[in-house]
């Protein structure tokens, strides 16, 4: 028994002199508190409506000309099944509101067999920005590699607006360069000089 009574003393003392020195040590507990993530800026549905004629009195390709917008109200209406279950609409949304999402302007060449399609697309998500496509032009076993040829296009993004060059060509081939090359450069510059 004295054996038990001296052995639980030294438990005692070393638990005494592990909480004396305990209280003189504070705790310091840090806690990583997460940086904010910045919001990315998003270009405003008026901005965006804005864009149109500006693009179209802006975008100056040699020896074509600014023919029109769809500055007017042309709701697209679109299977639900056609976008995944979220909308009827291609409108903010998806609903019969007015705020369509998707939108047009048009250039045309001097001798009126080239057609140049800019088109815009309104997100409320932001993307990056950058080149998401171009046109290979592979014929891929196709039979008429002349139809093919009449067809060009690019699609960038920018912010939360997608847009997208398409070129349809008629047998023009006054061009070194191939015009949706310089539709897409001149768009380029449009939106690092007037969307920065």
């Amino acid at each position: 028994m004295r054996r038990f009574v001296g052995f639980s003393t030294l438990i005692v003392l070393f638990m005494l002199v592990g909480c004396s020195l305990n209280e003189n040590q504070s705790v310091h507990t840090t806690t990583k508190v997460p940086a904010e993530k910045k919001k990315p800026e998003l270009i405003t549905y008026d901005r965006y409506q804005s864009l149109l004629n500006e693009l179209g009195n802006s975008i100056k390709v040699e020896g074509f000309h600014f023919k029109g917008a769809s500055t007017d109200t042309q709701i697209t209406i679109v299977e639900k099944k056609a976008s995944f279950g979220k909308r009827e609409f291609l409108t903010i949304g998806g609903k019969m509101d007015g705020k369509e999402t998707n939108e047009r302007v048009f250039f045309e060449n001097n001798n009126t067999n080239v057609v140049t399609a800019l088109d815009l697309i309104y997100l409320e998500k932001p993307m990056d920005n950058d080149m998401l496509y171009w046109n290979q032009s592979v014929p891929y076993g196709l039979k008429n590699k002349e139809v093919l040829a009449t067809f060009d296009e690019s699609i960038l993004v920018y912010k939360n607006i997608i847009f997208k060059v398409t070129v349809l060509n008629l047998n023009d081939k006054t061009k070194d360069e191939p015009i949706a090359v310089l539709f897409t450069d001149k768009l380029v510059e449009f939106i690092n000089s007037n969307l920065k």
